[in-house]
């Protein structure tokens, strides 16, 4: 049984894996986020992530990449960066990649009376607003479309 770690796999700058013994191409599939993932050890992996770790240094240990055209299936190398959440969400809202639409007050008030952690999550409420699920948060958290006192 050939084992299928990253050290079998040509990763590729351009998003492609290869397997290294027979030069065939990985199987990649879109996740319901719209991401790349392919499967290694049994485990969904985000192509974007496996492009990173092998091409793009780290230094800082930031956890996550972004895709700086904010094309989700663009796993080309030069096209990610390494950056913490906070930069990721500031990346979002800079290129309007937080809505798909703008919220009325009153929906943003809808929101906080709806939302119930593990119950009414920042995802359930984000797709029956169709909004992302950052800009759910920014609602809770009172953030955007603030409250008045």
């Amino acid at each position: 049984m050939i084992h299928t770690t990253t050290e079998n796999l040509d990763i590729r700058e351009d998003g492609t894996i290869y397997y290294i013994h027979n030069g065939k191409q990985k199987k990649l599939s879109k996740n319901k986020y719209g991401y790349i993932q392919t499967r290694v050890d049994g485990r969904s992996q985000l192509v974007h992530r496996l492009v990173a770790m092998k091409y793009i240094p780290n230094p800082l240990k930031k956890k996550e990449v972004n895709h700086i055209n904010g094309i989700k299936d663009d796993n080309r190398v030069i096209n990610l960066e390494w950056n913490t959440r906070h930069e990721n969400m500031n990346h979002a809202f800079r290129t309007g990649l937080n809505h798909l639409r703008k919220l009325t007050m009153k929906e943003a008030e809808e929101i906080r009376a709806k939302y119930v952690p593990y119950k009414y999550t920042l995802q359930r409420l984000a797709k029956e607003y169709e909004v992302s699920h950052h800009a759910i948060y920014f609602i809770i958290q009172n953030k955007q479309y603030i409250q008045q006192t």
